[in-house]
């Protein structure tokens, strides 16, 4: 007599939960690259020890890191290895810079970006410019723009990725449904 649970053969649940298997690996990816983007509508980072808000940007949109229209949102991807594994990354431009904002840090910019400064009221501003866009500026009005000297740029930590509680009671119960939809459907 053949072995079966749930009313169904377990040679045909062993099959389910190693197609099962195959598949997790893909939806697993898919549920940290959404958690990882809620970290940018939330401002702050779900991590391990709770919610960490950003430090507050200086921009007058009052937001950091801007959403889902950031190169850095967007390039928030994962991979399925072929080992019943996934990596999750950041892609293309934002590969660039993402740890830094992710980890924070300093960079040390090496100077020579063209600016100038504009007065809106009682503010002044420095706005820095493209190499093009100085060429233009500086021929209209026949005279060198000034550049920045060498310094270092203090980037505050905006983690939006990383170990988080969140992520894994999501993973945990997937697998849980998975797993027990796997012994008891038919598939």
């Amino acid at each position: 007599m053949p072995l079966v649970f749930k009313n169904k053969p377990f040679d045909k649940v062993l099959n389910d939960v190693k197609k099962t298997l195959d598949k997790l690996p893909a939806q697993i990816g898919a549920i940290a690259v959404n958690t990882f983007r809620e970290n940018f509508q939330k401002q702050g980072f779900e991590g391990m020890q709770g919610f960490a808000p950003w430090k507050p940007s200086k921009k007058k949109t009052g937001k950091t890191l801007i959403g889902a229209n950031s190169t850095l949102f967007k390039g928030i991807k994962y991979k399925k290895n072929n080992n019943r594994s996934v990596s999750v990354f950041v892609d293309g431009l934002a590969a660039n810079y993402a740890d830094i904002h992710n980890q924070g840090g300093t960079i040390q910019h090496p100077g020579g970006t063209s600016y100038f400064i504009k007065e809106e009221g009682s503010d002044k501003k420095a706005v820095f410019v493209s190499e093009k866009e100085a060429e233009i500026i500086e021929a209209k009005y026949k005279r060198k723009l000034p550049v920045t000297k060498p310094h270092a740029i203090k980037i505050p930590q905006r983690q939006f990725m990383g170990d988080s509680k969140v992520l894994r009671e999501r993973i945990k119960e997937l697998v849980q449904k998975q797993i027990l939809k796997a012994f008891t459907e038919k598939q």
